[in-house]
């Protein structure tokens, strides 16, 4: 369609025979002609340069026809000249048709907000129904739900249809029907049913398949098979739509017998019935020779070739376990990446020993395929010698690689890789574009969160904005992704309140974001904005279905706030409202809970009652809450009850000693070494393996580690550090009783100055040459004696300092801690 002939449809703009017949000097043939062979800048010209008696004479049809060359070439400086010519002058009245147009040319040029403006603007001096019929209404309906604003296109509709008659017919329902899916509200769906019946749409196909669709998407699936046994016409569209909504819901069975309906009414199979109908319900139900004719049939018809979704249709032949067809297929058609993920790390690697041994040339799906199998099986050198052997790679193999180094706790590769990736030139040597895409930054995000790098998490949301990818954070399945990682990374560096900010800006928030923002409050101690957030899901349109894992960061954030009977309450529903069966991790954090409120018995008897045999971590965690409430008779119950059982691994008889030392029972203690036969160098003689103790902190945008201090040799930089915790503990003791102290009475000064965060702590406050937060990282849990001391060293040095430790942040502020000794 061309310019002039797509304006005449749009809004009634004159045809190349009426421009003939203006005259020459007429204002409006000049810029007619200029729109007719698509000159925008002399168009736009034509009419910023007239005079305001020439403007008297130009007609909507000059405005509108360049305002469309505006659309048409996405200019939206120019569509803001004319707009502002037509706003300022006075001498046009902005009719239906021209406003019409600058809707249409705003949004096409990417300003949504300012189309819906001019629009608002309309009706407040119009009825909606002369706004071009209902083209420029449903447009903008479309153009939110386009961008995942499905409740303002709800809203929009809502709107219009207040205010006056406005025509509706099939495309209108369609589109608001798709944004009743999306939001899967089964309240929503049910009144658009009703107004597709009272508007006399009943009989109308088009609006009763969108409607079944809405109906399977809000998981009322009985009401879509009733809505669909009862259609007076059913097309090609109908069919598909019912077959394959019955197989993603698990009704396989019986998608078979709309299959058999669909066949008897003599409507032909199309590719969509095929690759997303047939051969998924052939998978599901293992009908292998089923699958194989209907395989047959597909190409025979050219299905496989002209749809993309074609090559995910063959998982079929690896879930009925029939990997030399799988094999054979796939090679064909590109897709074996698509095979060897289906299925565990024995059929992968039996796939790669296949086409290793029948010598069978590597492509680029099968690789990356199998790299995502390795990373899955946590098999991370055979992933990355498969990468590096790559002759070449495109983006999903660089993802996949990152991905899988975040996924496996590497987060150090994962970076390193990145970075490899981004210093390259827009290609990797083998002419594949490379550039990295929003995918990546989903992959790459994980990495940051764990190394708690603020510094570099801003760098790549930084680039996520540069880029344009905005709209992948806050628009439906795609966003969730991105916006997911972002919310982790914020919340995991210390920045709840960026996190948050993500979180609200997503619009189809699934489960997993409203986790993520849960197990961002609980690691920070907000036990209390955990439970608001709670309640928000459940008000919300979507409410999605609570998970274990949703669960367990709801009971983890109540444990570090020491939120008992919450906690309680939590728990209870988790397995009466939801159906959810505790897990150890579950039971775990209980006793935490418990533990840490002060209930050290009552957690022994909550464990006592588990109906599972308790995990190591359970004791593990009782007993260290008998160490912190200094309760010695129950930690030496507990201890004689899991020896009793034969699960004592000497780490709960070595928390025992622990226990005896706090409590200066040094008789006890060294009977109990000599029963473990433990010696000065640890167990049996030997010294004891232990994870390293380490930290690190960001100052001027690189990475310091520190590890906890156990030789004499020290640097210039960190005796100056050492030097200048000394002499701030010096001044603590002024004012307060020692740290610590061993049973002989001598200060164990070295001790509380080795430890490994108060060396980056200490780095931080001399080398941060601003009022910035001090942000330090640990790999373990931070011990009370440093914990007293950074609390004092908050107040001296008058600076913010957060400490993330392997269980919660600790945010340190004037003396104070976050925690409030909650720990």
């Amino acid at each position: 369609m061309s310019l002039l002939t797509s304006s005449i449809a749009f809004s009634g703009v004159r045809s190349p025979s009426q421009t003939k017949l203006l005259p020459i000097n007429n204002p409006n043939y000049q810029i007619l002609r200029f729109c007719q062979t698509g000159n925008l800048t002399k168009a736009v010209q034509s009419i910023t340069q007239l005079d305001p008696f020439q403007r008297t004479q130009l007609d909507s049809a000059a405005y509108c026809s360049v305002i469309q060359l505006c659309a048409e070439q996405t200019s939206l400086l120019s569509g803001k000249k004319v707009h502002s010519v037509i706003s300022s002058s006075g001498v046009v009245d902005i009719d239906e048709a021209i406003r019409s147009k600058l809707v249409f040319m705003y949004v096409k040029c990417g300003d949504l907000q300012c189309g819906r403006r001019v629009f608002d603007d309309g009706l407040m001096v119009s009825s909606p129904a002369l706004l071009n019929g209902p083209f420029c209404w449903s447009f903008l309906i479309n153009e939110y739900a386009k961008i995942g604003e499905f409740e303002e296109s709800l809203s929009l509709f809502t709107k219009v249809r207040s205010l006056g008659a406005v025509e509706m017919n099939s495309y209108v329902f369609t589109c608001v029907l798709k944004c009743v899916a999306a939001l899967q509200s089964e309240g929503t769906c049910r009144q658009f049913h009703g107004l597709v019946m009272k508007s006399g749409f009943g009989d109308d196909t088009i609006s009763v398949n969108s409607l079944i669709s809405s109906y399977f998407k809000c998981r009322l699936v009985e009401e879509a098979f009733y809505l669909f046994d009862r259609m007076l016409m059913k097309d090609l569209i109908s069919w598909n739509t019912v077959i394959n909504e019955s197989v993603s819901n698990g009704q396989a069975y019986r998608a078979v017998g709309f299959l058999n309906q669909m066949s008897i009414t003599g409507i032909d199979m199309d590719s969509v019935t095929v690759i997303t109908g047939v051969l998924p319900i052939c998978s599901q139900l293992r009908l292998i020779s089923t699958g194989k004719t209907i395989h047959g049939y597909s190409i025979k018809n050219g299905f496989m070739e002209s749809e993309p979704s074609a090559p995910n249709s063959l998982i079929m032949y690896s879930k009925c376990q029939d990997f030399e067809s799988a094999i054979r297929v796939s090679e064909k058609m590109n897709c074996t990446h698509r095979t060897v993920a289906t299925g565990s790390f024995e059929h992968g690697k039996y796939v790669h020993d296949y086409i290793t041994r029948e010598g069978v040339e590597f492509n680029l799906f099968a690789s990356n395929g199998l790299i995502n199998m390795y990373s899955k099986s946590g098999r991370i050198k055979d992933a990355r010698n498969l990468f590096d052997g790559m002759i070449e790679k495109d983006i999903v193999s660089w993802n996949t690689m990152i991905g899988a180094y975040s996924k496996n706790h590497l987060p150090n590769e994962a970076i390193q890789l990145f970075q490899k990736m981004t210093r390259m030139v827009g290609k990797d040597g083998t002419g594949i574009e490379v550039e990295a895409n929003h995918i990546t930054m989903a992959c790459i995000l994980p990495a940051v969160a764990s190394l708690s790098s603020l510094d570099r998490g801003k760098e790549i949301h930084g680039q996520i904005l540069r880029k344009g990818w905005q709209s992948f954070i806050s628009n439906g399945d795609k966003g969730c992704i991105l916006a997911n990682a972002l919310i982790d990374m914020y919340a995991k560096c210390g920045e709840i309140s960026s996190a948050r900010r993500i979180f609200d800006m997503v619009v189809d928030k699934d489960i997993v974001s409203w986790t993520a923002m849960i197990a961002g409050y609980g690691i920070h101690g907000n036990g209390k904005e955990t439970i608001a957030l709670f309640k928000k899901m459940k008000r919300s349109e979507s409410n999605p279905a609570p998970t274990e894992v949703f669960f367990l960061a709801v009971l983890y954030a109540c444990g570090h706030s020491c939120l008992v009977d919450e906690g309680w309450v939590f728990f209870d529903a988790m397995r009466n409202d939801y159906n959810i069966e505790p897990s150890s991790d579950h039971y775990l954090c209980m006793v935490e809970l418990l533990c840490r409120s002060g209930y050290v018995r009552k957690a022994w008897k909550f464990v006592l009652s588990m109906p599972k045999q308790p995990s190591t971590e359970v004791w593990t965690a009782l007993l260290s809450g008998c160490r912190i409430h200094r309760d010695v008779k129950l930690a030496e119950k507990i201890t004689n009850h899991i020896s009793v059982d034969g699960r004592n691994n000497g780490q709960h008889s070595i928390l025992l000693g622990n226990i005896y030392k706090e409590a200066e029972k040094w008789e006890t203690v060294k009977k109990l070494k000599e029963q473990l036969g433990l010696g000065k160098e640890g167990r049996r003689g030997h010294r004891r393996e232990k994870m390293p103790e380490c930290s690190w902190v960001d100052v001027k945008k690189k990475t310091h580690i520190f590890i906890s201090d156990e030789s004499s040799v020290v640097s210039p930089a960190e005796k100056k550090v050492k030097d200048f915790l000394v002499s701030l503990r010096s001044k603590m003791e002024e004012t307060r009783r020692p740290i610590s102290e061993t049973a002989e009475g001598v200060n164990n000064t070295k001790e509380v100055c080795g430890h490994s965060e108060l060396l980056a702590i200490g780095f931080g406050v001399l080398n941060s040459g601003n009022r910035r937060p001090i942000r330090v990282a640990k790999n373990i849990e931070t011990c009370v004696e440093c914990h007293t001391f950074v609390k004092f060293m908050s107040s001296a040095v008058g600076r913010e300092i957060i400490l993330r430790d392997c269980h919660r942040f600790h945010h340190f502020i004037n003396g104070r801690c976050s925690c409030r000794g909650a720990g």
